[in-house]
Formats: structure tokens, C-alpha cells, sequence
């Protein structure tokens, strides 16, 4: 169809809405194909042409539309897209004389009207009007921007009102409007306040000009020089028209006829502060004392102070006390004593310097200004609160105002109602946002229901809020809306309290900032690490973290503050990423895998050391055997050549049946000996039987020159308990042949069994009558043909030696010679660890 073109609107909320030839049509979806739904025809008042001229705004379900062509257009034409009515919204119904400039939609749903001098926003109350309307100073102090040049509004719960210009920039103001009033009638450049009373009269003091002003009701200013007067310390308005003026010398002024009368009553020293307790009576303090004159105008000294100077002076009612005080010290004086709190004392509460002290003589607070902080102290009992931690009240001055504590400084002035003791109000701050009034407040003063800030930029009034605005507050004040945020590796992140953070060992580096739109200047932080309970200051907003263990927890406490404004302190917790081998799991994986490897290597070596202790065990036991079977075969052969001499020699002489039982006895001990050779251990039993054998062949032999007793004690099982084989014979022999036949007498041979106490050892004694070792040895000597004999003690020294070196039993032989009229030798054989028969 031949018409105009069509135009398209998009809704807040999604819808599509398009004009077309006079009528409004949205977009449907039927049966697979996109179609155009009529919904009505454009009414007269906001044909096409109004359409395609006027600026137009589509928010839900109302197309908003006024001419952005005409500078004095006052109205906007509201239609209604649900039935097609339309309204013409007159700015001048809503209390706005002004025309628009234009109109911005914050989505989703907000819409503002921004006319020449005001913002307001329009709220849909069955259709967008006019709700709410501020003026733009409240935003933007800049008298030169206008609505023309403002493009955009957004509000923020952080950073508040955000408005776009064309020309200047972008505003960010958290406050809802502007309550620092310039007041450019009251000059108090080089002015410092001395005195007075709220709401009455209030004095301010130029040196540079000597001039003393005084502010009245309705702020009425008044100047009265002082010419010759070179300093001001404090005024007290004595009556209507006399004011006692302190300072380098005190002196009275009459104000009805400008004229000084001198003090005549005034001490040679230099009264600093005064308070007045009744008529023509005051307490006060000079350079050398405190004192308290009468209405007699007689003064009496109460105090010598110290050498200490003290400026100030005050008076609290709740306990008829007097304090003085400067920047480390307070005096306290009452009528019963006098008292002193010292520098060392006030930091245990963190004040360094005193710089206010203000008494609250309802409850009884008292209020105590120090470098950066206020603190209020309950002298009942002796604690201290600290007030208003959020706040850098550096330079900031502290007043007490129809019971609520005010305080003006860089940051703005703040208020908060005193509730009882050590009990305020949530505070109501007013903003000085970026330095945008001042920089520095001089002095103040409360009165009349106003603050009156004495600043770099000039004068500015502050009205004070109501009670019931200040106990309505709930909250402390947008002051302390801000954001942590954290920066590492690569990661930017907002943080809060108790959140965790995990940390690369290899990247120890954490940066941090901080989003406050209320703070000034440069931001500095301090931190506590772990079980740190010192506060540490950062040169930079990054932390270099030292070595911290893997696999571990650490507490990190943040501290944000400026020139204004302190943060709480923010705790989070760094976790240190481990690698996998630190970990628990890792860990007991480590530990499992090195047990094992340990227990395997264990294994082998139990496999590895078995074969060579049984290999070597089996050499030693084969090695064994040979050397007892050597030993064996060269101790059979001396015996059986001794016990055949015999049997020839029974033989010779025709005494068969003794050379049978000889013979009989000598095959039986053979056969015995032979089973030795390839037992290395005999019963006590077998061994007796053997060794009554060999004896009694040797009886033989030597014609029964000797006899024989063989005992064995009775808790000795002499069938089960085994001893070396052929362990006893040489000894018998040796005894036998070395000792008894070496005499004439006839000898005894006594052989006993026993065991010890323990029950390990078995003890046998081989005993004889005989010459003795030391007479043996001299026949040995002599005869060289006798030397062989001793052949048998090599033998069984080396018997001995193989047990010792090879078995798990220990043999040890030790020798007695008989002393005094008997003679002979007693062998011990002490045999450790004998075997038992299975």
C-alpha cells in the first residue's frame, strides 16, 4: 500500500509496537507465520506527524510522547496502548512551572522528567504523572548546568544519584540534596571561635585585624575593635553590656561605649579559661594555678598545678567537679581531692592527644575528642566506647547541641542523638562529597537550630535534624556503603566478609581496592595475617604474602580508610592451593606407596638374607659336621689303639674271659663312637653308659689301680637332656692317665652331674686324686715321649671352639687344683643352653 513509513517502539518489558498509516499494530505469531494484529486507530492528538516530530518513549504498556522542537512545551501526551485513550499530563498540575527538557527511562520501569531548573519521577499511578520532583541543585551544586544539558538519571543503593551531561562530565552525588547553605552575608576569614552561649551570643576572634565579632538571633553580626589587644584566649559575657575578655592580660569591655577597663582584680599571671558560678564568682585556671574567686572579690587559691599548661576548663554538674586539661593530661579537681590522668593512661584507650572534652550533664557522658576519634567515657565505671569507627574524624570539631552530639570536619557534619549512658542514635551524616563545599572546616558553632561551619571555601549553615528524624534513623548513613575488591591472577572479584580466596603458592601476590563514592583522596589499607595481632600499614594496595603452608586456612584482616572515611575491618580467609601430593589424600597416598615400597624392599631382603642364612647355615653345619667327624676320626684312633694294647695284653696272659668282657665293653664303646661321628649331640644318659665303658677298659688296662663314682642330681632328666658327643671322655682320659696313674696310691675318679639355679646350665665335674696339673706338667717336661698325651686337649679345644663359634649352647671348662693335703684337679664343664631331646 502506498503510505508513510512505519515506525517501531520496543517496550521496557519486550513488546514490539509498531505505527503504521495512523493505527497501531503488534507483531502475533499464528501457524507458523508472523502477523500483524491491529489494536486501534491514532486519536487526534497524537496523529502520525506529532508521532514522527515528537521525542516518544514506549515504558510497559504507555507510549509517552511530547515535541522536543518547542523550548516551551509544558506538557507530555500519555497514550495508553491497552485501549488506545490518551492524556494530556500539564507540568503546571503537579506544581512545576517550568518547561520540559527531556525525558530518560532508567530501566526497567523508571522514568524521569527532567525540566530547566528540576527532576522529577514519574510513577505509574494508572498512568506516568509526576511524583516526586527535587530541584537539580540538590545533584549538582554547579549553578551553570541546566536541564538542557542533562541527558541521563540512574539511582544507586551504592553510589547513589549517577546524572549524565552533555558537557560536564557525570555527577555522582549519594546525598538526595545539597545541606551545606553558602552563606556569603557572614565573613569569618582569619576568625576563631571564643565563647559564648547557644542560642543567645556567640563570639569570634580575629588577631590579624583585632576585631572581635559577635553573631546574634537571626544571625546579626556585630564588629568591635580592639586596638592594642594582641590575643583573644576566651570571652565570657558577663551581663547585657560587660564582657570579661581573656587572654595575654584579662580586661573588661563595656559595649553600650566601646571602652577597655582593666581587670583590677587579676592575678600578675595569665588567666587562660574562666567559668562563672554565680554572680561576680568564677573558677579559673592560669599558668600557675587554680583558683576561685567570690562575689567578695576575694580569690582563693585552691590548686598549684603542675608545670603542665593547661588551656581549658569545664565544669560537670553531675559530680560538682573541675576538669583542666590539654593535649595529654586532665586534672580533676573536687572538694574532697584532686586527681590526674595522664598521657599513658588515655592511650590504653586509644586517645593520643586530648583535643575536646564535652560533658553531657543529663546522663552524665562524657565525650572525649581525640586526634581521629571520639570516644565516650562512663566514669562510674571507668570504661570507654569508641563512637563513629567508620569515620576519619581527623581535624574534626565535636559539639554538644540540645542534647546531641554534632560533628563537623572534612568528611561533612554528622548528628546523633544521645540516648542514655554510653547510648546514641544511629547518625544522620551530611555529606561534604569530594571536597565539593570545603576542605577543611576552621571552627564551628551550634545555634539556633543551625551549625555554623567556618571553612577554607567560606561560611555554610547546617540545620540540625529533628528528634524525631534523628530516632527515626535506623541505619548509620550511605557513609558506609563500599565494596572490597579483590584482584589475583587475572581474576577480579568483589569480596565480603568470611569469604574464602584460594591462593597459588606459585603467585603470592594479592591486590586489592576499594569502591566507596564518599571517600577522599588517596585510599591506604593495614592488615593482620594469620594469628598477627598487630595492625600492619601498606604503602601500596597490594599485599606481598610470605610463605604460607600448604593445604592450610589463614585469616586476613583488611582495614580500608582515607581522608574521611574507615572501614570496618573485613575478614577473609586465604586458602593455599597445595599440589596434589600435599594434600591429605596425597599424602596418605605418599605414605601408603612409600610403606609399600618399604615393606617390598623389607620382603626381599628377608628373601634375599633367608637363602644366604640358610645357604651359609648349611655351610656351616656341613663345615661343621666335617670338622666334628675330623676331629672324631683322630680321637677314635688314640683310644681304640690304648684299648687293643689292653685286649692283646689280657690275651697274653691267658685271661680270656677278662679279654672277652674287655672286647665286649670295647665293641659296644666302638659302636658308640661311630654313632657319634654322625650325631653331634648325645643323651646324659648314653653319655654316662660310654663313659663307664671307657673307664672300666681303662680299669683294665691299669689293673684296677683307681675306682669310680658317677652321680647325677635328681632335677636332671638324663634321658631328654643332651650334651656334645665325646665332650667328657678326653677329659676323663686326661684325668686317668695325667693324674691318678701317675702316683703309687691307688686313685678315685668322681664324675657328677648338676644343675644350676636358673635351671640353663648344666655343671659336670670331673674329679680325681691324682698328682695334680703342676706336677703333671714337670713329668710332661721330662719325658718328651709324653708330649702326645696332650694331644687329646687340642682336640677338645677344638671341640669346644666349634659349639662355641657354630651352636646356640656355650661351653665353658675351667680348672682347680686341689690345695693343702689333698691333691688332684676338678674340671668344670659349664654347658649353657643344653639341648633337650624332642
Amino acid at each position: 500500500k502506498k503510505s508513510s513509513s512505519a515506525y517501531v517502539f520496543y517496550s521496557t518489558n519486550g513488546q514490539m509496537i509498531i505505527e503504521y498509516n495512523n493505527s497501531i499494530y503488534t507483531p502475533t505469531y499464528e501457524k507458523g507465520r508472523i502477523k500483524l494484529k491491529w489494536l486501534f486507530g491514532l486519536p487526534g492528538d497524537i496523529s502520525e506527524e506529532k508521532i514522527v516530530s515528537n521525542k516518544n518513549y514506549l515504558i510497559r504498556n504507555y507510549l509517552i510522547s511530547f515535541d522536543i522542537n518547542d523550548p516551551s512545551c509544558n506538557y507530555f501526551t500519555l497514550l495508553n496502548l491497552n485501549n488506545g485513550n490518551t492524556e494530556k499530563i500539564k507540568l503546571a498540575d503537579y506544581g512545576l512551572n517550568d518547561n520540559i527538557s527531556y525525558l530518560y527511562i532508567d530501566p526497567p520501569n523508571s522514568l524521569y522528567l527532567i525540566t530547566q531548573h528540576s527532576i522529577s519521577e514519574l510513577y505509574d499511578t494508572n498512568g506516568y504523572k509526576p511524583a516526586l520532583s527535587y530541584p537539580i541543585a540538590a545533584f549538582i551544586p554547579d549553578e551553570k548546568i541546566t536541564g538542557a544539558k542533562i541527558r541521563s538519571i540512574h539511582r544507586d543503593s551504592l553510589w547513589g544519584s549517577c546524572i549524565g551531561t552533555t558537557t560536564n562530565g557525570l555527577w555522582i552525588n549519594a546525598a538526595s540534596k545539597n545541606n551545606f547553605l553558602r552563606d556569603s552575608s557572614i565573613d569569618l576569614h582569619n576568625y576563631k571561635f571564643v565563647g559564648g552561649t547557644s542560642d543567645r551570643i556567640c563570639f569570634w576572634w580575629n588577631q590579624t585585624t583585632a576585631n572581635l565579632l559577635s553573631i546574634e538571633r537571626n544571625y546579626i553580626v556585630r564588629t568591635y575593635p580592639l586596638n592594642n589587644v594582641k590575643n583573644i584566649e576566651k570571652v565570657v559575657a558577663w551581663n547585657s553590656d560587660t564582657l570579661l575578655i581573656l587572654g595575654t592580660t584579662s580586661f573588661w569591655y563595656r559595649i553600650k561605649d566601646n571602652k577597655i577597663y582593666p581587670d583590677e582584680e587579676k592575678n600578675p599571671v595569665t588567666i587562660i579559661n574562666l567559668i562563672r558560678e554565680k554572680q561576680n564568682g568564677y573558677y579559673s585556671i592560669s599558668t600557675a594555678a587554680f583558683e576561685n574567686t567570690d562575689g567578695t572579690k576575694e580569690q582563693k587559691k585552691i590548686s598549684i598545678l603542675d608545670r603542665r599548661r593547661y588551656r581549658n576548663l569545664l565544669f560537670d554538674s553531675s559530680d560538682n567537679s573541675y576538669w583542666a586539661y590539654n593535649f595529654d593530661n586532665i586534672f580533676i579537681h573536687t572538694d574532697q581531692k584532686d586527681s590526674l590522668i595522664t598521657k599513658d593512661k588515655l592511650s590504653l584507650f586509644g586517645i593520643k592527644k586530648v583535643e575536646q572534652i564535652l560533658f553531657d550533664n543529663k546522663y552524665g557522658n562524657i565525650y572525649l575528642k581525640g586526634t581521629d576519634n571520639v570516644s565516650v567515657y562512663d566514669k562510674h565505671n571507668s570504661t570507654y566506647l569508641a563512637l563513629f569507627k567508620n569515620i576519619n574524624l581527623k581535624g574534626a570539631s565535636v559539639l554538644l547541641y540540645n542534647n546531641t552530639i554534632i560533628v563537623a570536619g572534612q568528611f561533612g557534619v554528622l548528628f546523633s542523638k544521645v540516648l542514655g549512658m554510653q547510648q546514641v542514635s544511629a547518625p544522620i551524616i551530611y555529606p561534604n562529597l569530594k571536597n565539593i563545599n570545603y576542605r577543611y572546616v576552621y571552627d564551628c558553632q551550634a545555634s539556633w537550630g543551625n551549625v555554623l561551619l567556618n571553612t577554607d571555601k567560606g561560611v555554610y549553615h547546617v540545620i540540625t535534624p529533628s528528634d524525631s528524624e534523628l530516632l527515626a534513623n535506623k541505619t548509620s548513613s550511605n557513609i558506609y556503603a563500599y565494596k572490597f575488591i579483590f584482584s589475583y591472577n587475572d581474576s577480579t572479584f568483589e569480596v565480603r566478609n568470611t569469604d574464602t580466596i584460594t591462593i597459588d603458592q606459585k603467585e603470592p601476590k594479592l591486590q586489592f581496592d576499594v569502591i566507596n563514592p564518599y571517600g577522599n583522596n588517596k585510599v591506604r589499607y593495614m592488615f593482620q595475617l594469620g594469628e598477627d595481632t598487630i595492625w600492619h600499614e601498606l604503602n601500596a594496595n597490594e599485599l606481598n604474602l610470605p610463605a604460607l603452608q600448604p593445604d592450610r586456612y589463614y585469616s586476613l584482616s583488611l582495614v580500608a580508610y582515607d581522608d574521611v572515611w574507615k572501614s570496618d575491618p573485613i575478614r577473609t580467609i586465604l586458602f593455599v592451593q597445595p599440589y596434589w601430593w600435599q594434600t591429605y589424600v596425597g599424602r596418605r597416598i605418599l605414605w601408603v606407596s612409600a610403606i609399600i615400597i618399604v615393606l617390598l624392599l623389607f620382603a626381599l631382603s628377608v628373601i634375599v638374607t633367608r637363602r644366604y642364612v640358610l645357604k651359609a647355615a648349611k655351610q656351616k653345619s656341613l663345615r661343621m659336621e666335617l670338622e666334628l667327624k675330623a676331629i672324631y676320626a683322630q680321637i677314635n684312633p688314640h683310644f681304640i689303639f690304648n684299648s687293643l694294647n689292653s685286649a692283646l695284653l689280657l690275651v697274653s696272659r691267658n685271661k680270656m674271659t677278662e679279654a672277652y668282657e674287655h672286647i665286649s665293653k670295647f665293641s659296644r664303646l666302638l659302636r658308640a663312637y661311630l654313632k657319634s661321628s654322625r650325631n653331634k649331640y648325645i643323651s646324659i644318659a648314653e653319655e654316662i653308659t660310654n663313659l663307664k665303658d671307657y673307664i672300666e677298659l681303662q680299669q683294665v688296662r691299669f689293673k684296677n689301680r683307681f675306682e669310680y663314682e658317677i652321680t647325677v642330681a635328681d632335677n636332671i632328666s638324663q634321658s631328654t637332656v643332651q650334651i656334645p658327643s665325646l665332650l667328657l671322655q678326653p677329659f676323663v682320659e686326661n684325668a686317668i692317665n695325667h693324674g691318678i696313674l701317675q702316683m703309687q696310691a691307688p686313685g678315685l675318679l668322681k664324675i657328677t652331674f648338676k644343675k644350676n639355679e636358673q635351671g640353663d646350665e648344666i655343671i659336670c665335674i670331673i674329679e680325681d686324686n691324682g698328682i695334680g696339673r703342676k706336677r703333671s706338667k714337670q713329668i710332661n717336661e721330662e719325658n718328651t715321649s709324653s708330649k702326645d698325651a696332650s694331644y687329646g686337649d687340642l682336640l677338645i679345644k677344638d671341640l669346644v671352639n666349634i659349639f662355641n663359634q657354630y651352636e646356640y649352647m656355650n661351653i665353658d671348662i675351667s680348672y682347680t687344683d686341689k690345695e693343702g693335703i689333698e691333691t688332684g684337679t676338678k674340671v668344670y664343664i659349664q654347658i649353657k643352653n643344653p639341648r633337650h631331646a624332642e
